[in-house]
This record gives C-alpha cells, sequence and structure tokens, in this order.
C-alpha cells in the first residue's frame, strides 16, 4: 500500500518542471506586491511587480483565474519559494522569432534607440539587439573611440535593415549586422540590374 508521500512523489513525477522551462499556469491571487500563480507544481509560483513592470504593466491588469505563460526562474529562492517570470516567458517568443528570421536569412527592419563606443542597441520586440561597430554600414575606419560614438549616436532614431547573425538565449545575446543586410541588398539590386541590362542599352550613371 502507498502513503501519502509516496503517493505525492507519483503524482509529481510527470510534472517536473526546471529552471527555464516556459510553462503555463493559472492567476490565483493577484495584489499590489505581484502574482500567485498554480504552474501545477507542488507549490505555487510567484510573479513580482518588478517582473511584470518591465513589460509596462502593473500586476492590477491581471485578472484571477486567467491563464498567465511564464518562464521558471528559480524553484527555490532559499525561503522556499517558486518565482517565475512573466516577463521572459514573453521575451521566449521574440526567441523564437529571431532563430526563424536568423535561419532563413531573411533582412528586418528596426530602430536604433541607442549606441555605445561598441555599437548601437536596437530592440527586437522585448528584446535588445546588438549591432557592433564593425557590422555599421560606412563607418569611417580609423576613428578614435570619442569619434566613433559620436558618429554612432547620430544614428540614433534611424530605421535601418539588418540581418540577425546571433541568437543566444543562454547568453542573452542577439546580434544584427547592418553591413550584412547592405551586401545582400546590393547583390539582390547588382541581380536585378544584369537581368535589364542588354548590349546597345544607353544608360545614365554618377
Amino acid at each position: 500500500e502507498y502513503d501519502f508521500a509516496a503517493m505525492l512523489e507519483e503524482s509529481l513525477a510527470g510534472s517536473q518542471i526546471e529552471r527555464g522551462d516556459i510553462v503555463t499556469g493559472t492567476i490565483l491571487s493577484v495584489d499590489s506586491y505581484g502574482l500567485i500563480v498554480d504552474v501545477g507544481w507542488k507549490q505555487d509560483g510567484i510573479v513580482s511587480r518588478t517582473d511584470i513592470e518591465r513589460m509596462g504593466m502593473t500586476p492590477l491588469d491581471y485578472e484571477v483565474d486567467r491563464e498567465i505563460d511564464v518562464a521558471v526562474v528559480r524553484l527555490n529562492d532559499g525561503d522556499g519559494n517558486l518565482i517565475l517570470s512573466a516577463s521572459q516567458a514573453r521575451q521566449n517568443e521574440d526567441w523564437k522569432q529571431a532563430e526563424i528570421i536568423m535561419n532563413s536569412e531573411d533582412v528586418w527592419q528596426g530602430e536604433v534607440t541607442d549606441a555605445n563606443k561598441g555599437g548601437l542597441i536596437v530592440p527586437f520586440g522585448h528584446l535588445r539587439g546588438f549591432i557592433p561597430a564593425s557590422h555599421v554600414v560606412d563607418l569611417p575606419r580609423g576613428l578614435n573611440e570619442d569619434d566613433r560614438l559620436t558618429y554612432l549616436q547620430k544614428l540614433v532614431g534611424e530605421e535601418i535593415t539588418v540581418k540577425v547573425i546571433e541568437v543566444n538565449r543562454k547568453r542573452r545575446r542577439l546580434v544584427f549586422s547592418q553591413r550584412d543586410a547592405e551586401q545582400e541588398n546590393r547583390s539582390a539590386r547588382k541581380e536585378a540590374l544584369l537581368e535589364e541590362l542588354a548590349g546597345g542599352n544607353t544608360r545614365k550613371g554618377v
């Protein structure tokens, strides 16, 4: 005969979760401090107010009994709490989309929101994409760090076309290349032009 502990162990065997998992849970309570979420584990999880505010929301934007996707951040925070993240779960969809674009080798357009000496910041959904300075089109060579930063800051607010060249969820690295996108665009224009040209044509050029 099974005792209660053995029955509990067996019931949990098929519902184990690990750090980094994305799971769907049900909101049990909502208050100014955050959410309590049932994810079908041995204990309910906590989504903090700070985590929710990262998405530009507040806990009061949620309702009890509503389903929510969350990421498992910590199985035990030292006080026995299961820590969950709604913002990281939302970012998971952005990681998937970035991987799709990278694997298809498509180009993507985004707006430059910040610059540092290393390159440009371009948001991708709820992620921060980075363009290394070496992958910025027409960046003059031989600039010192201050002049390079001045040049890159002039690009803030511009919409640019990029290719996704690295997606690394574990290291939280999303890297773009404006240079690769421009090279592909030039190749496409060249192929289109060559298809139009014929012997004897007269064309104007610069």
